[in-house]
């Protein structure tokens, strides 16, 4: 998963040609990295939560969950290097997994004559598959918001730490993220 960009105002790209690198992220008083996972959410069954989220726990609604958290990023300083040009082993994105099943039976009908069906299914048990959170851009601004007419919020449609994507709910639940398809081959054999 990409980290957000660094958005100083004066970076030290502008003097060397290349970039100071993404957003770093903050330490606590300890010296530990903050959790880079929203620590400020309401599970499905409406309790609100401050532990860091797990994307994998199927516990929220992801069309209005920021995953993550905002805060805990900041930018490189003016004319310096990011501290931390490595990749964080802790922030990764929603687990995909893929499930394939075939089967497959030979008729003999002659000597010479065979008939070979096939069916193979891709995402066999047909597991909904987010699309990992909006990591890039600038992680300071508020992600957009879709509201009722009595202003409750309906769905986030986009921006940092948002699993919908640009298109709210037709990005999260569209045929192209994963849903199951199969496949039917015949062949005669003579």
């Amino acid at each position: 998963m990409g980290r957000p960009s660094s958005n100083g105002s004066t970076p030290i790209s502008q003097f060397l040609g290349r970039g100071p690198g993404s957003a770093q992220l903050k330490k606590d008083a300890n010296g530990n990295y903050m959790s880079p996972w929203s620590v400020d959410w309401t599970d499905n069954s409406g309790t609100h939560r401050t532990d860091p989220i797990d994307v994998n726990c199927h516990c929220f609604d992801p069309i209005k969950t920021i995953v993550l958290n905002p805060l805990a990023w900041e930018n490189v300083p003016n004319g310096q290097w990011g501290a931390d040009q490595g990749s964080y082993r802790f922030f990764r994105g929603v687990r995909l997994p893929s499930e394939s099943l075939n089967f497959s039976r030979n008729f003999r009908f002659k000597e010479r004559v065979t008939l070979n069906v096939r069916v193979e299914f891709n995402n066999v048990f047909n597991r909904l598959q987010l699309p990992g959170p909006t990591a890039t851009g600038n992680f300071t601004s508020a992600p957009t918001q879709v509201k009722d007419a009595q202003g409750n919020l309906i769905r986030y449609s986009g921006g940092f730490g948002t699993l919908s994507g640009g298109g709210g709910t037709t990005n999260v639940f569209s045929g192209t993220l994963g849903q199951r398809t199969g496949t039917y081959v015949a062949r005669i054999t003579f």
